[in-house]
This record gives C-alpha cells, structure tokens and sequence, in this order.
C-alpha cells in the first residue's frame, strides 16, 4: 500500500521558512534601529542643549533675563578680558559656549554654527531644531552688524574730538599770527585742511546714518523698526569769523551726551550696542534692547 503525501506539507514548509527569516531579519533590525534612535536622540537633546546654553550666554552677556528655550542648569558662568564662557548641561548634554566681549575677538561663533549645522543634516525633519539654529544665526547676524556699526560708531567721534582739539589750537595760532602775514598765511591754510577734515568725518557719518535707514535691521528679513535710529551727528559749528570757519561744538540734546546707542531688529531677534564716555575715553559694548 502505497503513502500520500500531503498537498499543504510544501506550503507548510515554505511558510516556516519564511517566518524564520522574518525573524531573523527583526532581531537584526530592532538593535540597529535601537542604535540609530538613541544617536538621534542624542544628537537632538545635544543641539537642543547648544541653543538653551546660547541663549543663556547671550543673556548674561547683555543683562537680561534669557528667553524661554528651557533652562539647562549652570555648571560655571566665567567673565574674562576677552569675554563671557558658560558651561551648561542639560540632561546628559553638557556645552560650553563662549561669547567675546564687543570690542574683543571675533562676533561669530563658528564652532557653534557647525554644531547646528550637523545636527540639523540629522534631524532634518524636526522643525523645531530648524527652526532654533535659524534663530541662533539671525542673533549672530544681527550681533555683528550691529557690533560693527557700533565700532565704526566709535572710531568716528574719537576723530572728531581729536580734530576739535586740533582745530581750537589752529584758531589760536592763526590769531596770534594776525600780524605776520607769512605765518599767517600757513595757518590759515593748517586751519582750512582741518577743517576740510572735519567735514569728511561729518559727510561719512550721515552716509553711515542713511545706510542704517536703507537697510533696517542689518538687511535681516522680517525687519521690525528699531526704537531708536542711527545717532545724529551732535556736533554744532560756530559761524565764521575773521579767523576763519568757527569752531564744533557738541550741541545740547534732553539725553546722555555721553551715550550713543544702536539697535537693530528681526523677528523676535534684537541686537543693541552703546558707545559711551568713561574714564575720558571712548568705549563700545553690548547692551540689551529697550523695549
């Protein structure tokens, strides 16, 4: 008596083999994809912890309260000549961000940039994380155009108050010389080519004042109006006399004299700088924005 064989024994082995290899496939799958999330995730709590340590520099930095992005506990808050370094940790992320002062180093960050670069390549989708480093690099942006102008800012009254000083011992010597017309005549001409140059300092600041109004906020799309526009020019010039062009004069304005301030705006970014009088020199720092 011969045997049967089954019609459904090939399925049935055919059915084994591949729930095997299913499995088998999984318990491959389940450790690399374990792997790759923890990198991920990794990698977001650790770009995540660069802008919470950010923005908790930038704050201390200017003096202000920090913006809500969470609160990453402080290792180390360290103020040097050069500028401002905080340590921060935030989970099992720990950063160091270090921001120079505004007339010491470089206004950029490029370490920082990087960081975000990569883990944005990462976590591409997450737009949150995009949307973090598009506002760290809008702040950074705004830092060195508003930095610069304030620098430039600088430079160009330490000119005018050396030239003044210049300008006031020319007009002594020119009236001195009233009596020696070869003397006088080099004075004369000593007085105009200061005067000449007080004028160039003047034109470039309102070139620098109308660049501040044709580009608000540094060129920064999203502009928002700054509270306070590129300073005025605060010098007044005496009318002539027989000596010659009369001399600058600071003229009187309701606020500080001494004080000059600049601020740009962006979106929910802002950036201010001051230029002050202290210590009879002049000096340009950061500043947090009024309003």
């Amino acid at each position: 008596m011969s045997a049967t064989k089954s019609p459904l024994k090939g399925t049935v082995d055919s059915s084994g083999q591949v729930l095997l290899e299913f499995l088998g496939a999984l318990l491959l799958l389940v450790p690399l994809g374990f792997a790759m999330g923890s990198l991920l995730w990794a990698e977001w709590q650790k770009a995540r912890c660069v802008v919470q340590v950010f923005e908790l520099a930038h704050a201390r930095r200017i003096g202000a309260t920090p913006r809500n992005r969470g609160a990453p506990n402080l290792l180390r808050v360290t103020s040097g000549i050069e500028g401002i370094q905080v340590d921060g940790h935030c989970g099992r992320a720990q950063e160091q961000v270090t921001l120079p002062w505004l007339e010491r180093g470089s206004l950029s960050v490029p370490m920082l940039l990087g960081l975000l670069a990569i883990s944005s390549f990462f976590m591409g989708n997450f737009l949150l994380l995009r949307d973090a480093r598009l506002q760290v690099e809008r702040q950074l942006r705004l830092d060195r155009c508003t930095g610069d102008a304030a620098l430039a800012l600088k430079e160009r009254v330490q000119r005018v108050e050396a030239s003044v000083t210049r300008f006031r011992a020319l007009r002594i010597s020119a009236a001195v010389t009233t009596l020696l017309p070869a003397a006088k005549a080099a004075a004369q001409a000593a007085l105009e080519a200061e005067y000449l140059w007080q004028e160039s300092i003047r034109l470039g600041w309102e070139a620098a004042e109308a660049r501040w109004w044709l580009h608000p906020s540094c060129g920064e799309s999203g502009a928002l109006p700054s509270l306070l526009a590129y300073p005025a020019f605060p010098w007044k010039r005496d009318p002539p006399d027989s000596i010659g062009p009369g001399e600058l004069r600071r003229a009187q304005i309701e606020t500080q004299a001494d004080e000059f301030r600049l601020e740009a705006r962006a979106k929910a970014r802002a950036s201010a700088a001051i230029v002050t009088h202290r210590n009879k020199s002049w000096s340009a720092a950061w500043a947090a924005p009024r309003g």
